[in-house]
């Protein structure tokens, strides 16, 4: 027998004006009940409003610091574009987005709500992507060291583009002029570069179909990457030997 059976069969025995009670009881007991949720949710909303109007006070306050901390990343996101360009110069859109979302949530650390606004504000700042000397204080070693090569490379009358960290498939740069294609690894190291640059531009020649491939290294190269470089055909340069590539 279930508990509805057994409650009206409780509910036969008791009169009329014990019925009425009985409904009277019930009726004031969700009436309490329904009270406490409201005061719950008026609570809730109240808090919410409060800690809204401490965000809108503080907000001007807070847009002009990140604004501030965005300008001192400035060169560092121009060089983050020229990295996202693909092999025909063209500007990735997705490989950029994630960029500067990664940057906003990581460096801004911007509301969600803001997102939107501060994607623009980054492409307003940064402009457009063209190949230039970039500042010191923001890029690390190795960005500077393609940076100054690619520099180099132009100067020398090549087109030159940053093929960037992500997906760069064994190359940092590709140089074109003619009819002539080079990828170019950079290694900015302390010590010697050894065969897996080598081994990697090798990679990467193959992958864009380029007519010749380089490693430029700063502080030369071990005997082991001379040795792969010489059966390869891969050229194994200085910062000051560029003109060799023509």
């Amino acid at each position: 027998m279930d508990t509805s059976s057994l409650r009206s069969q409780s509910r036969k025995g008791l009169t009329q004006y014990e019925r009425f009670k009985l409904h009277i009881a019930k009726a004031e007991a969700e009436r309490r009940i329904r009270k406490k949720r409201n005061n719950a949710r008026e609570r809730a909303k109240r808090m919410m409003e409060a800690r809204n109007k401490m965000t809108e006070a503080r907000r001007p306050r807070v847009i002009k610091k990140k604004a501030k901390l965005l300008t001192n990343y400035i060169e560092a996101l121009r060089l983050k574009k020229l990295q996202c360009l693909n092999t025909w110069g063209r500007l990735e859109q997705h490989e950029w987005r994630r960029v500067k979302e990664q940057f906003i949530r990581s460096v801004l650390r911007a509301a969600t709500c803001d997102v939107p606004i501060w994607m623009k504000e980054i492409d307003r700042h940064v402009g457009r992507t063209n190949v230039r000397a970039t500042k010191t204080t923001t890029v690390d070693h190795g960005a500077r060291f393609e940076m100054e090569v690619a520099l180099k490379l132009q100067a020398l009358g090549w087109n030159v583009q940053l093929l960037g960290k992500c997906g760069d498939q064994g190359g940092d740069l590709l140089a074109q002029k003619a009819d002539k294609s080079v990828v170019i690894q950079c290694k900015h190291y302390q010590s010697k570069a050894s065969n897996s640059a080598v081994q990697e531009v090798i990679a990467g020649r193959q992958f864009y179909h380029a007519t010749a491939a380089a490693v430029v290294a700063s502080a030369g190269f071990t005997r082991q990457a001379h040795m792969l470089a010489d059966k390869a055909g891969v050229l194994l340069l200085a910062p000051d030997q560029l003109s060799i590539l023509g």
